[in-house]
């Protein structure tokens, strides 16, 4: 599997986040579409955290702050 590049990477979260919106709406009212719409919505701030990364302003939105200490423990 290839990553994005790092010009391209909010598009890229961006065609994810709207794909496992379609992926939801394929089956709604259940578990599986509750967990779609939650990886669509972390897609989603992964997205506008490179957004504004890129261009030195603040995240609009942001990922709680248990969800980014697990991701930085399975880094390091």
């Amino acid at each position: 599997m290839t990553l994005p590049s790092m010009s391209h990477d909010s598009e890229y979260y961006r065609s994810e986040v709207e794909r496992c919106r379609e992926l939801a709406a394929a089956v709604p009212g259940t578990e599986f579409a509750r967990r779609w719409r939650e990886l669509a919505d972390q897609y989603a701030i992964l997205a506008e955290e490179v957004d504004a990364a890129e261009t030195g302003r603040v995240p609009i939105l942001r990922m709680p702050m248990q969800q980014t200490q697990q991701q930085q423990q399975k880094k390091g």
